[in-house]
């Protein structure tokens, strides 16, 4: 078997829905890439604008001309369970996830139409370009079939485009729900757009939150890399980006811009204006069975090189999906951009930095469990808050201080601490209330500070509908099923957040939840690791201490377990098991029961 076809093969091996690795093969590299432009379905200057009709004017079709027919409408419900409707000699109810997908891609499209090309490839990422045009063709047609002789005064389709008449369509966008709740066609191009419409795009007629006047996140664009010292690229660099951006979306940490919109770009030093503050290039090539990987991160304003690195892999572990290089490069780069963050942050007044820089630095700060560090992070998030009022994420992570400042008993009044918590995740959910963030930061207050495990359970629901891959999010759902007693659902989640983040910055705080997961799924040795994982970055973590305790005392590791209990006594003198199982979210529950058992026996005093 040739390369080629065993990249094809492996990568549909490899893919797993809870990473949603993508395709590797050949098929992946286009030969005939459109312009950007006309990749966002806009008009290519110098190209002209398609009709429907030979001398019909555009968004006139066969059947509205023939018969202008008042009474046929397709109405178009995109927020919650999407409806999609066509009045006319009857009603028909047009059904099915990739109709629906393509009616709400033209639906949400400036002038109602949008290219062929464009349509196919949203719409079959995962395929060759001829096939996805096929298959574009095929779905008009049923769609034909099951609109009959209506569908022409609706659509409006020619060679090149494919467009909603606007005079017989009807968007009903004033109402609540998640954006295409419910539709998931697994292609990563799909994924992409629909990910950009819920966080930030307001389709016509929906009240959109004004555009926040800058960025609160970095911006990162993964080049493909290219492929040396072979005649005939083999897609092993497209695949490679294709992953690496991946990594950067679901950290939540940096925007990155889709893998999508990054083959469009001919030239990687030549960046429409603004387009993102990092560059991730490189190269790769094959010698026999080993794949050696370099990687640069520039800074896209001066083009200055940050860091720079060489991986070497076994081709064949690369291809059966060992993630192991994409981890490694995604997480460096992360953390470089972070500590830049932070040096600056330090170093320079809040008012000349980026409010992006300003937002990363805070983030790693109040995750750094060290209590003048921990400080800084809520002046520099309320610097960004007052930067910029309209945007959700900074004052979600806010409200995530102030829980983490009551739980680290930094907190010189428990009672403000709280009330600001939840006012400032209200506010932020009152600016964006599908902000997958501040859906889960609010889950996390409801479980902890108001033990509301209902209400925190359907935030988390949320959270996960609209950003199934932020690991962030999983580990926070994962403290409520601790909680609650589901120790079997809390291992899952939190291992499926290392396997989407395995490389975080945040790893030694992620660490800390999982300890208290495997604590409450029995897996008490695992737990002491985890937790000693944690502290050995963060040694003053109180949460990461408890959980040391509770494991090793309950994985039958008596005198460690006291030792590991002196510890935390001489960083956290006034703890009592009395006052521990009072205040817990979990309460009097047989789970709190045994944690408090287990510290009493290793020697924290009871009252």
């Amino acid at each position: 078997m040739n390369l080629p076809a065993r990249i094809a093969m492996l990568s549909k091996r490899r893919r797993r829905p809870e990473t949603r690795v993508i395709r590797h093969a050949a098929e992946l590299v286009f030969t005939d890439l459109l312009p950007h432009a006309a990749r966002r379905g806009e008009r290519v200057p110098g190209r002209p604008v398609p009709c429907c009709q030979p001398g019909v004017p555009a968004g006139v079709g066969k059947r509205a001309m023939a018969s202008d027919d008042p009474d046929i409408c397709l109405s178009i419900r995109l927020y919650g369970a999407p409806v999609v409707e066509l009045s006319g000699a009857a009603v028909t109810q047009i059904t099915g996830p990739r109709n629906i997908a393509l009616i709400a891609l033209l639906a949400t499209a400036p002038g109602l139409r949008r290219s062929r090309n464009w349509l196919a490839g949203v719409l079959w990422s995962d395929s060759a370009p001829e096939r996805s045009r096929a298959n574009l063709r095929q779905l008009l047609h049923a769609l034909r079939q099951t609109c009959g002789a209506d569908f022409d005064a609706v659509f409006c389709t020619d060679r090149d485009t494919v467009g909603l008449l606007p005079e017989a369509s009807r968007i009903e966008n004033n109402v609540p729900g998640v954006f295409l709740e419910g539709i998931d066609l697994a292609e990563e191009g799909f994924e992409d757009w629909l990910r950009d419409q819920r966080q930030t795009d307001a389709p016509p007629g929906r009240v959109a939150v004004a555009a926040p006047p800058a960025a609160v996140l970095p911006r990162i664009i993964v080049c493909p890399f290219v492929e040396t010292a072979t005649p005939r690229p083999m897609g092993i660099g497209d695949a490679l980006a294709q992953e690496l951006t991946g990594h950067f979306a679901r950290s939540q940490l940096i925007d990155a811009i889709s893998h999508f919109s990054s083959r469009a770009l001919s030239d990687p030093q030549v960046l429409p204006d603004a387009t993102a503050e990092f560059i991730l290039t490189g190269q790769c090539r094959q010698h026999g069975n080993t794949l050696t990987v370099d990687a640069t991160l520039t800074d896209a304003s001066d083009h200055r090189v940050m860091w720079s690195d060489r991986q070497r892999i076994d081709l064949a572990d690369f291809l059966a999906g060992e993630d192991f290089l994409t981890n490694q490069i995604a997480g460096q780069a992360l953390r470089t951009i972070m500590s830049r963050s932070i040096a600056a942050g330090s170093s320079t007044p809040l008012p000349e930095l980026d409010a992006h820089t300003l937002m990363l630095s805070a983030v790693a700060l109040m995750h750094s469990f060290e209590k003048r560090h921990f400080h800084r992070a809520a002046a520099q998030l309320e610097a960004v808050i007052e930067r910029c009022p309209a945007h959700p994420v900074p004052r979600a992570w806010l409200a995530q201080w102030h829980l983490l400042r009551i739980y680290q008993k930094w907190s010189d009044d428990v009672a403000a601490d709280e009330l600001k918590a939840q006012n400032a995740i209200r506010n932020a959910l009152d600016l964006n209330a599908t902000c997958a963030l501040s859906l889960a930061i609010d889950g996390n207050i409801r479980t902890i500070l108001k033990n509301d495990f209902s209400v925190a359970r359907q935030r988390f629901d949320a959270a996960r509908e609209i950003n199934p891959s932020s690991a962030f999010i999983s580990q926070l759902n994962a403290v409520l099923e601790t909680f609650t007693g589901g120790g079997d659902a809390a291992v899952a989640l939190t291992d499926r957040a290392f396997l989407l983040s395995p490389r975080d910055p945040r790893r030694p705080f992620f660490q800390t939840l999982s300890a208290g997961s495997y604590v409450a799924g029995g897996r008490y040795d695992e737990a002491v690791e985890m937790a000693e994982a944690s502290l050995r970055h963060n040694p003053l973590h109180l949460s990461a201490h408890r959980c040391r305790v509770i494991g090793l005392q309950l994985a039958g590791r008596e005198d460690e377990a006291r030792k590991a209990a002196g510890e935390l006594m001489r960083l956290d003198p006034g703890l009592r098991v009395s006052d521990y199982q009072r205040n817990h979210p979990a309460g009097q529950s047989t789970v709190s029961q045994v944690w408090t058992d287990a510290l009493r026996h290793a020697g924290v005093p009871v009252n």
